[in-house]
């Protein structure tokens, strides 16, 4: 990580800081390619990233106008980005999109210490970050509400699984053949093996729930595990809204719960009985959260797969790969031994 463009970034961009202290905290690296800096300013702390050109700016500040707005409404757990010396909330140069925001406290651990009251508070605010999203929305420019529609996530997802069952898949298992990494053949080979035996039967799930209607609203669509950070038992921050746009809220708790308790059925009732507690769900968002969840399992270990053998990026934090890869093939073998739950 290049810590002198990071300096030379906030000092040209962000004179409001008076000092900056700047490093690279372990683990901090995105996955999407953004570079994370920790900026210390006396008793102040910021997060500085570094996003991928590709990003786009114009959806980039609706969804920092959303959070301003979000956090107006009292979610402080959100980080609103800081204004830059231009009036903007992002500078773009040629090695990328920056943002700097507040450091938000706590810790992404509940793998660590799981428990049913973490569960609940994790579930209680994505509720209030939903209700707080619809307030926001209007004449946001980017994002909106609708009483009733199909779902953009299920068709999105239904044009994924045919995109692999139509050729990239072969091609996937071919290079995995020849791959010298034993580690990503012994991930590698048994996740496409799920996949194939489990793709036709989540693709038609998909094409049922096309035609589905619930409502839209901005959802954050990548709330995860290390996106959730916990100070004790209560959470204190969620972070990286770059996925966000309208979708399902079932999209955001299908994301949430499948990483955070993976196939428990008791965790997936306490975490939607929570939910529920501040927005209850409807009937067709309760029937579309496990067809989100069986989807999201096999698409996200192939996602690595694609970003490896089909677009040949250079994989950073392979360690953190691997882990999610691990964690991914536990669930699908535990879903070809026993039904499918349904919540």
């Amino acid at each position: 990580m290049n810590i002198h463009l990071a300096r030379i970034v906030v000092n040209e961009h962000f004179p409001q800081l008076r000092s900056n202290e700047i490093d690279c905290p372990e683990g901090a690296q995105g996955f999407s390619g953004t570079r994370v800096y920790r900026v210390r300013d006396g008793l102040n702390t910021y997060c500085l990233k570094c996003q991928p050109t590709s990003l786009s700016v114009s959806k980039l500040l609706a969804t920092h106008r959303l959070l301003a707005r979000m956090f107006e409404l009292g979610m402080t757990c959100i980080p609103v980005p800081c204004q830059t010396r231009s009036g903007s909330s992002s500078v773009t140069t040629k090695e990328g999109v920056w943002q700097l925001e507040p450091w938000m406290p706590g810790r992404a651990d509940y793998w660590a210490a799981p428990s049913d009251e973490r569960l609940a508070a994790a579930c209680h605010m994505l509720a209030r970050w939903h209700r707080a999203a619809v307030a926001s929305a209007e004449g946001n420019g980017w994002f909106t509400t609708q009483a009733s529609a199909t779902a953009p996530v299920v068709h999105e997802r239904i044009q994924t699984l045919k995109w692999y069952l139509d050729g990239t898949l072969d091609q996937i298992e071919r290079a995995l053949i020849r791959e010298p990494s034993a580690t990503w053949r012994d991930l590698g080979i048994p996740l496409t093996t799920y996949v194939r035996r489990l793709a036709p039967t989540v693709l038609g799930e998909l094409m049922s729930a096309a035609c589905w209607e619930v409502p839209l609203q901005p959802v954050m669509r990548d709330i995860w595990h290390d996106h959730v950070l916990f100070t004790g038992n209560e959470v204190t921050g969620l972070i990286d809204f770059n996925a966000a746009q309208t979708d399902t809220i079932a999209a955001d708790l299908s994301r949430l719960l499948g990483s955070l308790i993976g196939s428990s059925t008791e965790g997936w009732l306490c975490g939607l009985k929570a939910y529920e507690e501040i927005r209850p769900l409807s009937d067709t968002e309760r029937r579309l959260i496990p067809i989100l969840d069986q989807s999201n399992l096999l698409l996200s270990g192939l996602t690595w797969l694609k970003r490896r053998y089909i677009q040949n990026l250079n994989l950073e934090s392979e360690d953190r790969i691997f882990e999610r890869l691990r964690r991914i093939l536990e669930r699908l073998e535990f879903k070809l031994g026993s039904a499918i739950w349904v919540p």
